[in-house]
Formats: structure tokens, sequence, C-alpha cells
């Protein structure tokens, strides 16, 4: 619904369906929701944080900062790997407020008061979202021992154990009271003691004990999104070069501010999870990045060029092509590989979840009752 909608708001009706259908007829992202898991909710939190903040910067509404900061905190609380997001909120608003004259203009009036400008009203806008993310976080943990200093974190059933947190909480921050749950602290040093190790990964038809490979996500992404999609994806590429050469109006401003918007987003997140961590962890933790991408190139179907008619028309049969695949994929999503690899010949490139997330876990039990002779490996049946 959200996907629809925005991609609705920004492009048009006709995006808006051709978002959905993309996104509802998508192999990756009906394989995470076999179960509660908690990269769905993720997924949502992320796109409603980055929609929210797409509709600050569009029309300047103060509400729509208290819902980007209450997405985001919840986003953190949830998963401590988004704990990145408020980087990259900060580094949209920075180039927003410099670059889009209009959003420039809007700013100088979003609180009405006499010693407010445009840059004072800028940092009120973080600190809005701020605090309004760091409330919800603390909602979400109970308000459990929020201002206790990180000096004081002695507890059971967990310790301090990254050593970014441990040079905080030994130095004299660590006396600081924080105005923030210790469960959330918490949660993030165990993010990132373990995103600090190397993991046993198999890639490529190789095991790698140690540093995983750079080339994982991108690999993994290229070769589980549709070969439609992708084709759809290079195109929305080439058509943000005709935007940017194409004559200066107000509604071709728009469509580019929306396109480089969502192409900074999807790239921020590629590549910070890229080359931010040791352990890879499967695709799915790049789920944020797809709803963004089907909402950029459902923008075809609405922009308007002299040859507009035969891409619509290419793209109609890209986006049949797409559910034409999801279909023949079912119900195995997870183990779905595009026709750069093959449909069978997954397992030769990877293991882990990106293979198999217990859903084969039944019909294994129904192949050895009828094979008994059969050995399964692990043997947990």
């Amino acid at each position: 619904f959200v996907v629809f909608i925005w991609s609705k708001h920004a492009f048009g009706l006709k995006s808006g369906y051709i978002a959905l259908l993309l996104y509802s007829f998508s192999p990756f992202v009906t394989s995470l929701v076999h179960g509660l898991h908690g990269d769905n909710l993720v997924r949502l939190l992320s796109v409603l944080t980055f929609f929210y903040l797409w509709r600050f910067i569009a029309f300047t509404n103060k509400k729509d900062l208290i819902f980007t900061g209450a997405s985001l905190g919840a986003a953190m609380a949830i998963k401590p790997t988004t704990a990145f997001y408020p980087i990259l909120l900060l580094i949209i608003l920075i180039i927003a407020l410099f670059m889009n004259d209009s959003f420039k203009s809007r700013m100088k009036t979003l609180f009405r008061v006499n010693w407010s400008n445009k840059y004072i009203n800028a940092i009120a806008a973080l600190l809005l979202i701020g605090i309004t993310a760091v409330f919800v976080i603390n909602g979400i943990f109970l308000f459990k021992d929020v201002f206790k200093p990180m000096s004081e974190y002695n507890y059971e059933h967990y310790q301090i154990s990254s050593e970014f947190f441990l040079s905080l909480k030994n130095s004299f921050l660590g006396k600081v009271p924080l105005p923030i749950s210790p469960y959330w602290i918490m949660s993030i040093d165990s993010g990132k003691s373990i995103s600090g190790e190397a993991g046993n990964l198999f890639f490529m038809g190789e095991y790698f004990p140690e540093d995983a490979p750079k080339s994982y996500y991108l690999v993994s992404f290229l070769v589980k999104t549709t070969i439609p999609v992708l084709i759809l994806f290079l195109i929305a590429h080439l058509l943000l070069i005709l935007i940017l050469l194409s004559k200066n109006n107000e509604k071709m401003n728009t469509i580019k501010f929306n396109f480089i918007y969502l192409l900074f987003i999807i790239y921020f997140i590629f590549l910070f999870i890229t080359f931010a961590t040791k352990m890879v962890a499967g695709l799915r933790h790049l789920g944020a990045i797809y709803p963004l991408i089907f909402i950029l190139v459902s923008s075809i179907i609405s922009i308007k060029f002299p040859f507009s008619k035969y891409i619509k028309t290419f793209m109609l049969v890209l986006v049949s092509w797409h559910i034409i695949i999801y279909l023949f994929a079912y119900p195995f999503f997870i183990p779905y590989f595009n026709e750069m690899v093959g449909k069978n010949n997954g397992y030769l490139y990877f293991r882990d979840t990106e293979i198999d997330y217990h859903e084969l876990y039944y019909h294994a039990i129904e192949y050895k009752k009828e094979h008994p002779e059969v050995i399964l490996f692990p043997q947990c049946f």
C-alpha cells in the first residue's frame, strides 16, 4: 500500500499500479513473508521513514517530521542494522537545503518565529526527528533505565563487548547519563560486535573462512532479482540522463528530484551494507531497497518523451514477464535465481538463507517417508 501511494503521489496513478504489481509479484519480497520475520517489519518502517521524509521535502509539513521520526525510531529499535539511517537522513536534508530552491524557501517559514531562518529551522527539524525517534525507541523498551550512564551498564545477561562501546564506556563519556534505553545501546553493541567478525561464507563455489568478498551483495542482487526488474532499473538510469539534459520546468524538476532522491537512498544503503561489515547474512539485509527500486522504475510509464510510447509498451511486456516468472517460481521463492545462473544451479553459488529458510522442512519429511533408504543431511528429521 505504501509503495502504491508513494509512487502515485510521485509519478502518477499508472506508476502506482506498476509499482504495486512489481512489489506484489516479486519472488524476493515474497520469500521473506513466510513467517513473522523482522526484516518484513523493518522494510515497511524503512519505506515509511523515507516516504515521510520525501513528503516533508516536497510539501514541508511539520507533521511529516513527526512521522519520519516515529518510523525511524521504530526501525532502529527493531533492527540494529538501521542505526546508520540518521546519517542518511542528515545528508539528504543538507543536500535538499542547498540544492532544492523551493524547499529552501519553504524552510524559512517552517517554524513561524521572529528569530528563525532556513538554517535554524533545518536544525529544529532535525531535532524534532531525533527527539521523536528517541522517544519511540525508549517507548519500545518501556523507558527502562533511561538516563543511565554507560559505565553502570552491568547486567548479568549481557556485557558490552564491541571495541567501540567499550572505549566509550571506559572514557569520561561513560559517566554521562544517556537519554536512551541501555537495551537499545546493547542491541547496537551486539550487532557491531558480530558484524566485525568474519564468517564461514560459501559464495561462488568457494568457502571464505575470513573476510567476506565485497562483491557478495552485488552478485546476490544481480542473480536473485528478476531480469525484467534489472532491465527496468537500467532504463531508469538512462532516463535520468535524459531528464538531467532536458529543459528545466516545474514538472521536470519535480521528476528530477524524485529520481535523485530514490537513487541516492538505494545506493547509499547498498554501499553502506556492502562495505561496513565483514560478515554477510543474505540479501534480506538489502530488503529496504527493493520497494524503492519498484517505485523508481514505475516512473517509466508516466514520463513523457518523444519515444515514450515504445518504452511504455516495452515496460508492459517486462512487467508481464516479471509476473510470469513469479507464477513459475511458486511456491519456492527463497531458492529462486534468475536466468543468469539458472533456477536449478543456485546451490553451486550460494548456501544458507539464499537457498532455504526452513521452507523445505516438511517436504523433506514427506520425501523421507516415501524413500526410507535415503539419508538426509543434516540428520534433523
